[in-house]
């Protein structure tokens, strides 16, 4: 049977006796713009201990609700009082039943967060092995890791569609793969979130920004020879070769910076519209020849 005439078959077999066409108005109010639907920002946020993830997730729009998976490095933003709250997550449950909550929309927030992905994915890996009969300590064979990988992937890509910012923030992992070596036999190393695999692909594909989170030291000499330095906050948005780093932009408007210094949300929103310019106040510029970078172990 041809699809016409197949699709004619179930039409008729589903519509009643008086022949009424098929009621698409479920279907078409799912239907949005461009505009809409990049409403939000969704940003991965990765970085070594201490320099500037939080501060910088504390600059997105507010009341805002931080889900801390263990991290508990919030005392740098405490200033803000009540226009964050934070959520101590110590079960996969509670991701389930604020993503509800959030879902219905009948809240007070503008931004979610995770903080941070590394220690939401070990709360993964125990539901996993609960559901398997296992104690927290037992082995982590692969059948474990790709169940909880699947129920972690699940929930990140629910959050990411709340119809709010959502941020996610992770350590810092260096992979290295011989199947990229270049000719002198080097292995080009891979900085993304510390999770795994698949979970990092993930996370990555399904946000409009991914920066890279350091602390940039620049020096210089006065006039009578004495050394100054300069400590300074930064995020590296631009294409590297060994950072994951994206900014989901108009291609033929604005600019990618290599990297932004004390970077927040009103900056990396101008940058995803295409409307950041080169000379504007938080411009990247290119590192002097004593300036370095300063990334502490995570």
């Amino acid at each position: 049977m041809s699809p016409k005439r197949q699709r004619k078959k179930i039409t008729d077999e589903n519509q009643d006796k008086s022949n009424s066409p098929p009621d698409y108005d479920d279907v078409l109010s799912k239907v949005k713009s461009v505009a809409e639907v990049e409403k939000y920002l969704k940003a991965l946020i990765i970085g070594p201990t201490g320099t500037g993830k939080t501060t910088t997730l504390a600059t997105f729009p507010k009341p805002m609700l931080i889900l801390d998976f263990r991290e508990g490095g919030t005392d740098s933003i405490s200033h803000y009082g009540d226009e964050i709250k934070v959520l101590p997550v110590e079960d996969v449950e509670e991701v389930e039943q604020i993503y509800w909550y959030l879902y219905g929309e009948d809240h007070p927030y503008q931004t979610v967060a995770w903080e941070n992905v590394a220690q939401a994915q070990d709360l993964f890996v125990k539901k996993v092995k609960e559901e398997e009969g296992k104690g927290a300590d037992a082995p982590t064979h692969k059948g474990i890791w790709g169940n909880a990988a699947s129920k972690f992937k699940n929930w990140i890509m629910n959050y990411r569609e709340l119809s709010m910012h959502t941020v996610f923030t992770s350590h810092p992992r260096v992979t290295e793969s011989e199947e990229e070596a270049d000719e002198s036999g080097s292995i080009a190393p891979e900085v993304g979130p510390r999770t795994m695999p698949s979970v990092a692909t993930t996370l990555v594909g399904s946000v409009n920004i991914v920066g890279h989170t350091f602390i940039r030291e620049s020096t210089k000499r006065d006039n009578d020879g004495h050394l100054h330095r300069k400590m300074q906050y930064a995020m590296r948005l631009g294409p590297h070769p060994y950072y994951h780093t994206k900014i989901r932009k108009p291609p033929h408007l604005g600019v990618t910076p290599e990297y932004i210094i004390n970077p927040d949300f009103d900056t990396l929103l101008k940058i995803t519209r295409g409307e950041y310019e080169e000379g504007s106040s938080k411009k990247a510029k290119k590192p002097k020849k004593k300036t370095k970078e300063v990334e502490a172990n995570a």
